[in-house]
């Protein structure tokens, strides 16, 4: 955006857009679809996926993965979440099903019981 468009986003300017519903199932299908639209998985040499009869645990790090609040910027972080899964959370469901134990660095007491 140029210098004359870069304010079009704040009030007075979209103020209809702010009132709108912008938590509808519509709009739920629409970030849903572009999440998994828009994520990279970087070389897989063989990791995944995971070989649940070798792996037994994985270790989750930092505070990102257990929040549902968006870690930087604005705009769209600051709609709320009708339905909000953390990404722990959303592991953790995931890996209940193949068995697998899921540790976070603020559950385990030593570096251990990442292992």
């Amino acid at each position: 955006l140029d210098e004359a468009s870069s304010d079009l986003c704040e009030p007075p300017h979209c103020e209809k857009e702010r009132a709108s519903v912008q938590a509808s199932d519509a709009h739920d299908a629409i970030a849903r679809r572009a999440a998994i639209d828009s994520t990279v998985l970087l070389k897989n040499t063989g990791v995944l996926p995971i070989d649940t009869t070798r792996v037994r645990k994985i270790a989750v790090l930092g505070p990102a993965a257990d929040t549902d609040r968006y870690f930087a910027g604005g705009g769209s972080g600051n709609v709320p979440l009708r339905r909000p899964v953390t990404p722990l959370a959303a592991l953790r469901a995931r890996s209940a099903s193949a068995g697998l134990d899921v540790v976070t660095d603020r559950e385990a007491s030593r570096a251990a019981d990442l292992v």
